[in-house]
């Protein structure tokens, strides 16, 4: 079964082109060097998540009800 969860990918306009991840579906958050790195954190994160057999799989919540705020 393929799942997509949203990620909300933050800058923080520092030296190193931090951006903080938060994954909502999940209680997730990371953080990546560039978005190349960022991406690649995201999806680790969330491989890593359900690498524990006892997690549910949360049912992915659409992109319009994400809330950025």
């Amino acid at each position: 079964m393929k799942v997509a969860y949203p990620v909300i990918f933050t800058k923080t306009n520092d030296e190193k082109d931090t951006y903080l991840i938060e994954i909502p579906d999940i209680q997730g958050l990371t953080e990546g060097y560039g978005m190349d790195d960022a991406v690649f954190m995201a999806r680790d994160y969330i491989g890593c998540y359900f690498l524990d057999e006892s997690m549910q799989i949360p049912e992915a919540s659409r992109i319009e009800d994400v809330d950025i705020s």
